[in-house]
């Protein structure tokens, strides 16, 4: 079993979840038109129980690194849905 700091296993039940619920369902079909079928979200959550149960941690970061949610929300999980990050930000 891979600790916590190397495979989060909440964050990919949470975004699962998240992904199933009416808000976001609503959300999509305003801003795009369709309902999300949430599967990147689902083999996401499959890869990360397999990542934790590996007993190899460069393995289960390999596996983790092939995630949806890691290729795609490297700062914020809105971020290129709502916004597009500037570049350099405003504040700085």
């Amino acid at each position: 079993m891979q600790p916590k700091e190397v495979v989060n296993l909440n964050k990919f039940w949470n975004e699962w979840l998240r992904c199933q619920s009416f808000r976001y369902q609503r959300d999509q079909v305003y801003r795009f038109g369709r309902f999300e079928s949430c599967s990147n979200r689902w083999d996401d959550l499959w890869k990360a129980a397999r990542a934790k149960v590996s007993t190899d941690t460069k393995y289960a970061k390999e596996i983790m690194d092939t995630t949806y949610y890691r290729r795609t929300h490297k700062k914020s999980s809105t971020m290129g849905v709502i916004w597009d990050a500037k570049n350099p930000p405003s504040w700085e």
